[in-house]
């Protein structure tokens, strides 16, 4: 059967290079061809060299007050892309390749639309009589699969992890399924560790560096009540066996066709790597065994943890290893800086431990990224600006995450988990207000101060930007730069949140 597995294109203010491993598209992928079928994945956000501009959606609307011409370190998102082709380039896409069934794999809810739209060109451009069904899985659909089946031109949706879908029915069985009345499939249980398969995802190359992506885990027992990832695969933590994890690694390198002389960063996309320390000792040093045993430089292997790493999970020892072995940057995951509003998340608050960490970084000069969420069940702006003046404070990059719902999580749940609002809603780029709690313009306003502290933290680039700087401390409020590096007021800021931040920082 010739199958054509694919990962839509997706449009935001945004994309990271993890977003687009293609990670589970991959794993699908390996497990069928070890059935013995054919199968091409086209990741489609990878196509092309840089992502093209394209109109806001109309979900997004709320946002037009506050899209200004602008540029610069205090500035918000401005231009809405696409990175990949539209829906009618990449259904052609598929057809010209004569299919016998399509199948497509979403990794986040909030770009179920693009999902959507990909399905409806497919049938559109479909020959007349030509029967081609349409299968769609992933976490994406997993949170909510009935948005997805009330759309006809998806023929059937796949809600539960691949590995289990694809080995408790053949893919005969689902082509026949979906071609019928079959409109859901649910997993009735989560993989284990046996069927998961290590997989490396090139996500974007340099001529001298190359950025890659991996899985070693799945499950979380913590249920974090922001955080989506128990809802797809469950709250019991399941990792690949290290030595399996070396042998991919191996092949991934011998295939990658990579120069002698090529750097390497590797992010491991897991969301708690410290709760088996031993196991991720484990598998960092077979692999830099591998790399070392490739003839490459030791000093050429890096390791990140995009999605942030526990910092209360660390101790000094811990971290003096990590660095020796190849981590340089740490992402840390602070979730809330107000110990109540950490305690009702499921999170702990320890600023002494943060702190201890982030001086030693210092010290060694390794930089380091601390995140925390906005827009929290109970968060307000007076939390907010403590949260800001507390990582001011500390030697360590802001990194601010704007909450968006997940059908699913606590609150967001029901019949009608988003009161109406398609998926794209779910993106945290859009800073709507889920929770009530901190209004749009609120939110825009943290994000605008977290990327003004970091520019005060940068010595070299606050001097170069010192009369915006200057004009901001003076009035009180917030400035940017338009598109020709005039300095002009943001029209829209919520001043309160400013003068609070503003007259709490000390280090300037």
């Amino acid at each position: 059967m010739r199958v054509v597995l694919v990962q839509p294109s997706l449009e935001d203010f945004y994309a990271t290079p993890h977003r687009l491993s293609a990670l589970g598209g991959f794993s699908i992928k390996a497990l069928l061809e070890k059935q013995g079928h054919s199968v091409e994945l086209i990741n489609f956000p990878l196509m092309g060299k840089k992502p093209r501009k394209t109109a806001l959606p109309d979900y997004a609307s709320h946002l037009t007050p506050y899209l200004l011409e602008e540029k610069g370190p205090v500035s918000y998102f401005t231009d809405w892309c696409r990175w990949g082709p539209d829906p009618n380039a990449s259904a052609r896409i598929i057809l010209d390749k004569s299919p016998d069934l399509v199948l497509v794999s979403l990794f986040a809810y909030a770009y179920g639309e693009e999902a959507l739209a990909l399905g409806r060109a497919i049938k559109e451009l479909s020959r007349p009589g030509q029967i081609l069904p349409i299968v769609v899985g992933g976490a994406g659909v997993t949170v909510r699969p009935e948005y997805f089946t009330a759309e006809p031109s998806l023929d059937l949706i796949l809600a539960g992890e691949g590995e289990v879908l694809f080995s408790d029915y053949t893919l005969e069985d689902i082509r026949a399924l979906a071609l019928g009345p079959t409109r859901l499939i649910r997993g009735e249980r989560y993989c284990e560790a046996g069927e998961m398969i290590p997989l490396f995802s090139s996500t974007s190359r340099g001529r001298n560096h190359v950025q890659v992506a991996t899985l070693l885990s799945r499950g979380c027992p913590r249920g974090c009540r922001f955080c989506s990832n128990h809802l797809t695969q469950g709250k019991r933590m399941r990792r690949i066996e290290p030595a399996q994890v070396e042998e991919a690694f191996c092949r991934f390198l011998r295939q990658a066709e990579l120069d002698r002389n090529n750097k390497l960063t590797l992010d491991l996309e897991d969301d708690n790597l410290l709760m088996n320390k031993n196991y991720f000792r484990d598998v960092l040093e077979r692999l830099n065994r591998v790399w070392c045993d490739e003839g490459r430089n030791g000093e050429d292997l890096f390791f990140t943890a995009e999605n942030g790493m526990d910092y209360e999970l660390l101790d000094r020892d811990l971290l003096v290893e990590l660095c020796r072995k190849g981590f340089r940057q740490f992402n840390f995951s602070l979730a809330s800086a107000n110990p109540q509003l950490a305690e009702r998340e499921n999170r702990f608050y320890r600023p002494d431990a943060l702190a201890e960490h982030l001086a030693f970084l210092k010290e060694k000069e390794i930089p380091s990224v601390t995140y925390f969420i906005s827009g929290l069940a109970g968060d307000s702006r007076v939390s907010t600006a403590e949260a800001l003046s507390f990582l001011a404070s500390l030697p360590t990059t802001l990194g601010i995450s704007l909450f968006y719902a997940v059908p699913g999580l606590p609150g967001f749940d029901g019949h009608d988990p988003l009161g109406g609002n398609p998926a794209g809603m779910c993106r945290g780029s859009l800073a709507y207000p889920w929770n009530g709690t901190l209004s749009t313009e609120s939110l825009i306003t943290a994000f605008r101060l977290s990327r003004l502290i970091n520019l005060l933290k940068d010595r070299s680039q606050a001097a170069f930007h010192e009369d915006l700087i200057a004009s901001i401390f003076r009035d009180n409020r917030l400035y940017t730069y338009d598109r020709h590096k005039k300095k002009i007021p943001v029209v829209h800021q919520d001043g309160d949140l400013v003068k609070d931040v503003l007259n709490s920082i000390t280090f300037r």
